[in-house]
């Protein structure tokens, strides 16, 4: 690197660093927080499963492992569930083991697979939850709601946390007898996120029975929430 070269890089440097310091003392100006939430009802699902197998044969062990994968997967497909939100993933296989007289003991083999997938038709889900029961070794991991429109929410809190710290802002200023003039910096200082009942077990009432009372899905809303800090120039009172 020449020394011009170098030269450059340090008064480039000096001059990020100078608007840093101006920023934070010389240019007078304010910072506020703002934030958004944005409420909307789920209108998508998305489930978690885990196919395991155990057996003392591992031969055997992934055979069955097999045909209650293929039965699991057969059964989704014909509920019309999108094959490509359906997703097998986290394929093993290993040995068995447990605590017996304080000495660890291999009983076996075992063979996982988690599937994936996501609905849009809330409708299906007592039928899933019933299907699945009936499936050995197939467990529910989790499920947890969302909105096929989630990046557009997203979007739209954003512009509203924005709006509102220049509310909170001009507010602030008109207190002071001055008023603001440019954003100086903008900071998200949390990302639009989902928030509140997520998760299926958090939302739904199941009363074991499935009678004519009602659904046992009850969806609530999603709060979409985002925070942001920004810096507005103050106008100078001399």
């Amino acid at each position: 690197m020449t020394h011009k070269s170098i030269f450059l890089c340090v008064v480039l440097f000096c001059s990020i660093f100078a608007a840093a310091a101006d920023l934070e003392l010389g240019t007078p100006h304010v910072a506020v927080y703002g934030t958004a939430e944005i409420k909307v009802t789920p209108n998508q699902m998305h489930w978690s499963l885990n196919v395991n197998t155990k057996n003392e044969s591992l031969p055997t062990a992934a055979k069955n492992h097999t045909a209650t994968v293929k039965q699991t997967l057969a059964f989704l497909k014909s509920l019309k569930i999108d094959e490509e939100k359906l997703q097998t993933s986290r394929m093993q296989f290993g040995e068995e083991w447990k605590n017996v007289n304080r000495e660890r003991v291999k009983v076996g083999y075992f063979a996982s697979t988690d599937i994936t997938f996501t609905i849009t038709d809330l409708d299906l889900y007592e039928k899933l939850w019933f299907g699945l029961a009936g499936m050995e070794g197939v467990s529910i991991q989790s499920t947890y709601y969302s909105h096929t429109d989630r990046i557009k929410y997203q979007n739209e809190s954003r512009k509203k946390a924005v709006l509102a710290a220049r509310q909170k802002a001009e507010e602030l200023a008109q207190a002071l007898g001055t008023q603001i003039i440019d954003p100086l910096k903008i900071e998200e200082i949390s990302a639009p996120s989902f928030n509140g009942p997520l998760y299926a077990n958090k939302a739904v009432a199941y009363d074991g029975m499935g009678g004519d009372e009602g659904g046992s899905l009850a969806l609530g809303q999603i709060t979409i929430s985002t925070k942001v800090k920004v810096y507005f120039k103050l106008m100078s009172r001399f």
